[in-house]
Formats: structure tokens, C-alpha cells, sequence
């Protein structure tokens, strides 16, 4: 706690405080006056001196005088030096003080310099005016505004975007982050630091940063944002085993957080969704389907088209024939046996549509062993020769022709729409009669004695005679 002393109650700090620039000076004034004081009386008693020893040599002998004179010399020096010794403490002068009075004035001109550097001081300048994004402060007074000045302010009302601050009306200046992008979230009533780079002012010890909003976020989570503290609303899907079963409409997966492991969630998958499992022309999540379709060919078993030289049943259109001649017309027909559509195709005289599927059809001339395959409207897509054939069918899926051919024997052979032959020629030694084609081959049967069936597979594999357990076995 601090004291005073007992003759100028100079203020002496405890030894707890800190050192106080306002005491400090009041103690320099007192010390100042009372020296002041102390010269005034010497030289007033210096002055009576002088007059007192012309009295005193009047009425005195010289050296009368003279022991007088020193005798009060002696007693001015005491006197003064006493003084001084109160002022200065022991062992100090007159000379002591006055240096010590000059160190004390500049210490307190290097405080005021010191304090008025906002380069080195950061000053409160207390509440900012001005509407949003436009603030404004008005002290402490500054005669310009220079590189690396400091200032705090608590600000009046929230922002809105980019802002800027006009100190002491040195012109408006942009409020930035340390990378230099604009500072738009100051909130109202905040207190913030600022120091100015030349060019911008520059927040001070900037806290968290992002765009993140608290839907991006773990549920319970925390973070500070450019928009300030959020928490979390994401829900943690961890150990939820989610299962979407696929269906015929999409789903929305429930939102939240997976960690991608099957514990957490799952689309669940089915070892028969496989291409041959599918209809052909369909696709299920893009597996694109090989099963034939086996139409209802009911509706035209009593047709009157079944007279016309049927070819092929083709589900969706209808039966397809040649009419029984070479004439080079398919002709389809409908369940009630009316002529709805026909194609012609005629590259060369005696032409006869021998097979016709969803998309394609094959034709062959009789008399000069040709194979022509062509789309529904007769454009040619391929043309084969040499092939001496007696009947014939195609899988355009597979791009596959099954062909019976005559040399003197009876044969069979697997093509594609380009020639190419599939396995070995497929000695018969009878005639056959093709029964039904499909992805993994073609059935017929064989006009021998048993009156057998037979299966050739796509890749000119036999298999035969056969039975309905042979056949299921070389299909499933």
C-alpha cells in the first residue's frame, strides 16, 4: 500500500503496485516548487547578506566584520545544504536533482510518444457509428493513417457483405481477412481488432473459417464457420444396416453419413439377375437380357394362315409365311388369318423366305444355293454362298444360322450372318426337321427310324438322340 513522506507527503508506492505515471509527476511538481521555494529564500538571504555587512562595517572593525561575515556565510551554507539534503537525500546536490528532473521530463515525453505510436499501442476506440457494412470511429485522433496502425472497436450493428471503417475521416477502408477476402460476418455488440496494411484493414486473430452449414455436419458434432459456432445435424448412419431392396421405381436413399461397409448399408443383390434370366430386347439395371420370349401361339392354332405355308410365329406380330412358293414375298398374318403386312425381296429369281425372327429374316434361293440375311424391310445385311441347304434356321441374338445340308448325306452346320462356321459339320444320315431355335441353340427332329430329337448347341456342339433330361441339363 503505498505511503508519504512525513515532510512533502510525496507519495511512496508499495512495493505490490506498479509504477504510475500520474504519481510520478506529482511528486516531480511538489519537488519542483519546494527547490524553487528553497532557491527563493537563498538568494533573499543572500541579498539581506550583502546589506547586513555594510551595516556591519560601519559599526564594525574589519575584521569584526569579517568573523561576522563568515559566521553568517557558514550558517547560509548549512541552511541551503539542508535544504537540498531534504530534497535530494544524502549525498546528492542541487546539480543531482535538476538531472534528475530532466531524465523524469523525458521519460514522460517517451510515455507520450509511446502511447501516441498505434503501431506499438492497440487503442479502444470505443463503439463504431455509420449503418451496416459502412463503420465508422471518430478517436483517438490521428493525423494520418500509416502502415501497421492498430485499433479495437465494438461494433453498433451485425454485418451484411464486405465492410469498411473510416478512422478519424481518413477515408473508408476495406475490412479483410489475413488472405484477403472480405470480412462480412462482424456481429453487433463483438469487440474486434484491426491493424491497417496500407491498403486494408486487416482482422486480427481471426477465428475459425468455412462455408460448411450444420446439415453438413455429424449430428452432435461442433464447429465455427464464417457464419459463426454450428452443430451438426447429420445424421450418422454407422452400424444402421440400411437395406434398399431394388425395385420398379427409384428410392431415395435416407440421408446421413456411411462409412462404407456393409454393417452400415446395403442395396441387396440376387445371383439370378443374369442375362439369360432376362428377355431379350430388355434390360434390368443394365444387364441386357438373352432369354428368348415363347410367344402364345394359341389364338392362331385354328387360323386359316396356317394354310399359307407358315415359316415362323413371331410373338407381337404374328405368323409369317411364304405361301408355299419361290416367289420371293414373305407374308404376315394376323390370329384371324387376314394379310397384314408383306415384304418382297427379289435379287434373284427363285428367292424364298425360309426364316423370320424379331428383327431379321433369312432368305434362300433354291435353285443356286444363296443365303441372304435381311432386316424386316428386305435390306440385305449379309449375303452367303456355296451352301447346298434343304432347311434352315437363325437366332439374331446370337447371331447364329443352324443349317441342313445335302451332299448325298444329310448334314448339319452352325454359321454366323458372315459365313463363319461354329464346331464340326454334324453328320446326320437322315433328314431333319428344325423344331424350335433359342439362345443356347437349336432343337430338331430326325426322320430316322426312332423319329429322335436333337440338339445342336451355338458352338456346334451335338448332342442326341435326347431326351427331357438330356435336354434340361443342356439348358439350365
Amino acid at each position: 500500500m503505498a505511503t508519504v513522506t512525513s515532510n512533502y507527503n510525496l507519495v511512496k508506492p508499495g512495493e505490490e503496485e506498479f509504477y504510475n505515471v500520474e504519481i510520478f509527476n506529482v511528486n516531480a511538481d511538489t519537488i519542483d516548487t519546494q527547490l524553487k521555494a528553497r532557491e527563493d529564500a537563498l538568494a533573499a538571504h543572500q541579498e539581506d547578506y550583502a546589506t547586513k555587512s555594510i551595516e556591519w562595517d560601519a559599526k564594525e572593525t574589519p575584521s569584526g566584520a569579517q568573523t561576522k561575515a563568515n559566521a553568517a556565510e557558514s550558517n547560509a551554507n548549512n541552511y541551503t545544504n539542508q535544504e537540498v539534503s531534504d530534497l535530494a537525500g544524502a549525498g546528492r546536490t542541487i546539480e543531482t536533482v535538476k538531472q534528475n528532473a530532466d531524465k523524469i521530463n523525458n521519460l514522460q515525453m517517451e510515455v507520450n510518444n509511446h502511447l501516441a505510436d498505434y503501431t506499438l499501442q492497440v487503442p479502444y476506440a470505443g463503439v463504431t457509428t455509420g449503418a451496416e457494412n459502412t463503420y465508422a470511429i471518430a478517436i483517438p485522433a490521428i493525423a494520418a493513417l500509416t502502415t501497421g496502425m492498430a485499433v479495437s472497436v465494438k461494433i453498433n450493428v451485425d454485418s451484411t457483405g464486405a465492410s469498411t471503417l473510416n478512422w478519424n475521416g481518413k477515408g473508408a477502408k476495406g475490412i479483410k481477412k489475413s488472405n484477403g477476402t472480405d470480412v462480412t460476418n462482424l456481429k453487433a455488440n463483438g469487440i474486434y481488432t484491426l491493424r491497417y496494411d496500407g491498403a486494408n484493414f486487416i482482422l486480427q486473430g481471426e477465428g475459425g473459417s468455412g462455408n460448411a452449414s450444420a446439415s453438413d455436419l455429424l449430428s452432435g458434432k461442433t464447429a465455427s464457420t464464417d457464419a459463426g459456432d454450428i452443430v451438426g445435424t447429420m445424421p450418422n448412419k454407422v452400424g444402421s444396416e440400411t437395406i434398399i431392396t431394388p425395385s420398379t421405381t427409384d428410392q431415395v436413399i435416407p440421408q446421413g453419413y456411411y462409412g462404407g461397409v456393409i454393417g452400415d448399408g446395403k442395396v441387396l443383390g440376387d445371383p439370378d439377375l443374369i442375362a439369360s434370366n432376362i428377355l431379350t430386347g430388355k434390360s434390368i439395371f443394365n444387364v441386357i437380357g438373352t432369354l428368348d420370349k415363347k410367344g402364345s401361339l394359341g389364338p392362331y392354332l385354328n387360323s386359316s394362315a396356317l394354310a399359307n405355308g407358315v415359316i415362323s410365329f413371331v410373338d407381337g406380330e404374328g405368323i409369317w409365311a411364304n405361301g408355299g412358293t419361290d416367289s420371293g414375298i414373305a407374308r404376315l398374318y394376323n390370329s384371324a388369318g387376314t394379310l397384314i403386312n408383306t415384304v418382297t425381296f427379289t435379287p434373284s429369281s427363285y428367292m424364298n423366305v425360309v426364316f423370320v425372327s424379331k428383327d431379321r429374316m433369312l432368305w434362300s434361293n433354291s435353285r443356286y444355293d444363296d443365303f441372304y440375311v435381311t432386316d424386316k424391310n428386305g435390306t440385305i445385311l449379309s449375303h452367303l454362298t456355296g451352301i447346298n441347304h434343304e432347311d434352315s434356321v437363325m437366332h439374331t441374338a446370337t447371331d447364329r444360322i443352324y443349317v441342313e445340308t445335302y451332299d448325298g448325306n444329310y448334314h448339319v452346320k452352325v454359321l454366323n450372318s458372315a459365313g463363319t462356321q461354329f464346331g464340326s459339320t454334324l453328320n446326320l444320315g437322315s433328314s431333319c426337321k428344325w423344331i424350335s431355335v433359342m439362345t443356347e441353340g437349336a432343337l430338331y427332329k430326325q426322320y430316322n427310324s426312332t423319329q429322335s430329337l436333337a440338339f445342336v448347341n451355338s458352338s456346334g456342339g451335338y448332342y442326341g438322340p435326347i431326351t427331357y433330361g438330356i435336354l434340361h441339363n443342356v439348358l439350365k
